[in-house]
Formats: structure tokens, C-alpha cells, sequence
């Protein structure tokens, strides 16, 4: 993509409004240089933040990762293990991290604990993770969209996450599950933006810096479903990002009753769902009445958007070679992670810029291939 940055018309009506009063053009004055807007495409102008709260959800305390704008651009890398719960799963990440290959895993994030929150006013973005995931899979994703001036959100869902799974608790896959997770993530657009629930000293630290607008939610496989159930009964939801899952699952929500605007990024080369989940990612795509973008990414696999790609056996789908779900008898290389990560988030600040913020530069991004391996993106407006 051409990084030229793009105005929108209603920036460029502010400032020629606030030129015209006269509030910084004087006769005889020469109006001051107004420094344009940081192009979608490339790094934001705020630095990143982060903290950690503990929500209770019914009877569980579900744990949840808050990137916010900061002042400054100065975080510094730590293991992502060091976003770890505690010393054991410190521990399993640091081991995890020694032994999964580099080339796939992001092994850093950004640490952000110290940094001074911008009490702006930004859009939160709720997301939901994978089954048997975790709230940091998406990281990268996370600290973009920050950058470019949003709060992320991200719950571990307990019981659904991998360390659940790992210790024998996990409660499966099915509507009980699915319903746990709606819980979590009204629990954090409560906490977040209307401040039910919060811990006194998260509040503090937040104090102006989340909007009390429309929020947008992104998920991930099974995070997909849980996103669009929420939408349903929540209408503070105002945008629906979607990656490598189909919007239902279980009959409770018929992507033919979506009712806000839909992002689909889809693998070619998902061999976690297969063709038969693929197919099924379309059809309920192409169910959705409202306006809509389709996006498939070539020789990605269902964990090539995660920071946890090649973490462990699990998440390997996405990292290395494998045989093509559409011809098993050919190998190939999947997409590198890094590079599925970088234009999924490319692709997210651009929704979310225009859905959240109306700016209409997003739009322009949604229309244009940012990286060869993008195949769309596809629009179809709403009838």
C-alpha cells in the first residue's frame, strides 16, 4: 500500500472550520504546520501501555490483559512469558518458548507496565481467543491497535484456556462453554467502559482514557462465535472483526441476523477446520446483511495471525511445512507468521479506524491488498 497518508474529508472540515474562525490564523500570521494523522498502515503515534485485572464472573476470576494508549514510545521488549499468571506457568511458558521454533513464535511483547496512560477517550476492543487458547495469542494484534489509539482487551476464558486444558479442567467444547465465554467478555466491556465491576486501582489508572462509545470485538476459531453471540444481546457492539471461524456454531446465532459490520479474514491452507470449515466460514459470510469485507490470506494456516504459532504441537498449524488441505498429496511452506500477523493487524486498525472512529482512511485500506499473500479484500455493502 502506498503509505502516503490519506486525510479524511471530516479532519480536513475541522481544520479548514477552526482555520476559518480565525482561533489560529491572525492577519498577517502564517498558520502553524498541523502534523498529519500516522498512516493505518504503519506504526502509531501513541506508545503502549498494559496491566492486568481480575474480573469475577459468577464463580470465576477470569483474568484479563488491558493494552492502552500511552505517552511516550519507549516500552521495552520482555519474554512473553514474563505476561505470565504466575511463577508455574511463567515457568511452561519459558519452556514452550526454548523449544518452538523462532521463525513462527513471537517470543517478545511489549511490557508497557510503567507507562502513562493518554486520557483521550479511546474506542475498546474486546477480544476472545481460541478454544484452549490463551488472552495473549494476540498480542501483536493488540499492541498495534493501541498504537493507533484503542484499548484491548483481552480474557483468558477459564475453563476454555490452555492452562485449563493443561491441568485437566478444560469444560469442552460445546453451547455451556460457548455461554461462559459470552459471560467473560459482557464482563469486560462492563468493567471497561462503563466501570461495573472494576478494581478501585484499574479505575484509577483508566480514569478518561476509555470511551464510552461503541465497542468493537475481534475473535479468533471459536472466538468468532463467541464475539457474534454477544453482538446480539448487546448493542453497545458496534463492529465484528473475524479470524479462521465461523460466526455460529450451535444454531444460537444465525449470521443471517448480524446486525453490525462484518471483517472476515479466512486461511487457505487451514488444516485445523479443513475445507469443510472453510466452506462453512463463506456461507455464513456471505448470510450476513450488513456491510462486509472477505479477506483470504494464501498458505496460512489457523494459527498463522498468533503471536503462539508453533508454541506448542497444538498451534502448529500455521508454522513450517504441511501437506495442502485442498491437495494432500502437494507439501508446502506456510505463510510466515510474522508476516500473517503484521498485515492481520494492518488490516484490524483499518476496520476499527473506520467503524469506531469514522475515519474514513480505513475504509481506503479495506479496498487495497497490503501484502502479496492477500487475496481481496472482497466488499459487499449492505442492501
Amino acid at each position: 500500500m502506498n503509505p502516503t497518508v490519506r486525510w479524511n474529508e471530516t479532519t480536513r472540515r475541522r481544520l479548514q472550520a477552526v482555520a476559518a474562525s480565525g482561533v489560529f490564523l491572525l492577519a498577517g500570521c502564517t498558520a502553524p504546520e498541523v502534523a498529519p494523522p500516522a498512516a493505518l498502515d504503519g506504526p502509531g503515534p501513541f506508545g503502549v501501555g498494559r496491566t492486568r485485572i481480575a474480573l469475577d464472573v459468577g464463580a470465576r476470576v477470569v483474568p484479563v490483559e488491558v493494552w492502552f494508549p500511552a505517552e511516550g514510545n519507549s516500552a521495552a521488549s520482555v519474554p512473553l512469558s514474563a505476561l505470565a499468571l504466575d511463577d508455574t506457568r511463567r515457568a511452561q511458558w519459558t519452556e514452550w518458548l526454548s523449544a518452538a521454533p523462532t521463525e513462527c513464535v513471537r517470543g517478545e511483547a511489549l511490557d508497557g507496565t510503567d507507562a502513562s496512560p493518554v486520557r483521550g477517550g479511546f474506542p475498546l476492543i474486546v477480544m476472545s481467543h481460541c478454544h484452549e487458547c490463551s488472552r495473549l495469542g494476540a498480542a501483536q494484534i493488540a499492541e498495534r491497535l493501541t498504537a493507533h489509539g484503542f484499548v484491548v482487551a483481552a480474557p483468558d476464558h477459564v475453563g476454555g484456556d490452555l492452562f485449563s486444558a493443561l491441568d485437566g479442567t478444560s469444560t469442552g467444547f460445546g453451547p455451556t462453554t460457548l455461554s461462559t465465554r459470552v459471560d467473560d467478555v459482557d464482563a469486560v466491556i462492563d468493567g471497561l467502559r462503563d466501570g461495573d465491576g472494576l478494581p478501585s486501582e484499574v479505575g484509577a489508572l483508566l480514569e478518561g482514557v476509555v470511551s464510552a462509545g461503541e465497542v468493537g470485538l475481534l475473535g479468533h476459531s471459536f472466538g468468532v462465535t463467541t464475539i457474534n453471540t454477544v453482538h446480539r444481546e448487546d448493542d453497545r457492539v458496534a463492529a465484528l472483526m473475524a479470524l479462521a471461524g465461523p460466526l455460529n456454531l450451535f444454531g444460537e446465532a444465525p449470521a443471517e441476523e448480524v446486525e453490525v459490520p462484518l471483517l472476515t479474514l479466512r486461511s487457505t491452507e487451514d488444516n485445523t477446520i479443513g475445507s469443510v470449515g472453510n466452506e462453512l466460514i463463506l456461507s455464513q459470510f456471505e448470510q450476513v446483511p450488513r456491510d462486509k469485507w472477505f479477506i483470504d490470506i494464501r498458505d496460512a494456516g489457523h494459527y498463522s495471525f498468533l503471536d503462539i504459532c508453533g508454541l506448542t504441537e497444538q498451534f502448529d498449524t500455521g508454522c513450517g511445512e504441511d501437506q495442502r488441505q485442498t491437495d494432500p498429496a502437494e507439501l508446502f511452506s506456510y505463510l510466515a507468521p510474522a508476516r500473517a500477523r503484521a498485515l492481520t493487524a494492518t488490516y484490524a486498525v483499518g476496520f476499527f479506524s473506520l467503524m469506531l472512529k469514522d475515519d474514513e482512511r480505513g475504509r481506503v485500506l479495506l479496498a487495497e491488498s497490503v501484502d502479496d499473500a492477500v487475496i481481496g479484500p472482497e466488499f459487499t455493502a449492505a442492501p
